[in-house]
């Protein structure tokens, strides 16, 4: 069944642009600039639809939004934005691009290797985070003050066990924070100083790196000890995040 119409009034620095008659609470913003695009002609990558002191994401949705500001980017930016989804590489032709946060947020969410070539806003906890979600190595191209900051850093941690290296060094050398890494992602381990990779870490990150399989083995102490000798002793098991371990031995 359809939600109750709504009317969305759009409003731009000179007054108003146009009004939506008939949107539907349940629409997408994006399904609203396809009505402003049949409406005014505006492409719906040209649109910049704000409300209050927020851009509206594609994916939201209307619900009871019905008057917003509508900011138009430049054809030029459109088309930089379109790169940055399908090829961002091709932006590395395009120096000026990476001056346009919204280019550079896009290309993160496409790869987070992207960041390092936006020197501008590697302090930008925003696109930090995009590209940490999408490669957790791009925390080695973050601001050093984002390399200390715990929920960044473990969502990074999370992707991929070696941007544990990129974290602060305070960060590093914490004990809980490396559990609580380690827990995200087993692989984790190989980059946390030795002299803290005791037994609870290890149980933490083979559990992590198995799932749940090994749960009813790490409450057998002896089988336990066996499974810490054998997950420090396996390089490619705390290193490259590849290869499962070998089953338990036998009791």
């Amino acid at each position: 069944m359809d939600s109750p119409d709504v009317c969305v009034v759009l409003n731009g620095a000179s007054g108003r642009v146009c009004v939506v008659h008939g949107a539907q609470r349940s629409w997408s913003i994006l399904r609203l600039k396809e009505e402003v695009q049949k409406v005014k002609s505006i492409p719906c990558d040209e649109q910049i639809l704000i409300d209050g002191f927020r851009e509206l994401k594609d994916e939201e949705l209307v619900e009871g939004l019905w008057e917003v500001t509508l900011v138009r980017r430049s054809a030029q930016e459109a088309a930089w934005l379109r790169l940055a989804q399908e090829d961002w590489s091709a932006l590395l032709k395009e120096p000026e691009a990476w001056q346009y946060r919204s280019v550079v947020l896009a290309a993160v969410r496409s790869s987070g290797w992207a960041l390092q070539h936006a020197a501008a806003l590697r302090a930008d906890a925003e696109v930090v985070r995009a590209a940490v979600e999408q490669n957790g190595l791009a925390l080695q191209f973050a601001d050093a003050a984002l390399a200390r900051d715990p929920d960044l850093v473990l969502a990074a941690a999370a992707r991929s066990g070696r941007a544990f290296a990129f974290a602060a060094e305070e960060l590093r050398k914490s004990r809980n924070f490396a559990l609580k890494a380690v827990a995200r992602n087993g692989h984790v381990l190989k980059y946390v100083d030795e002299a803290m990779r005791d037994e609870e870490l290890v149980e933490a990150a083979v559990v992590s790196t198995e799932s749940s399989a090994l749960a009813e083995v790490l409450g057998k102490k002896e089988a336990l000890r066996h499974r810490i000798k054998h997950v420090l002793q396996d390089r490619g098991v705390l290193g490259a995040e590849g290869p499962m371990l070998a089953p338990p031995p036998s009791e």
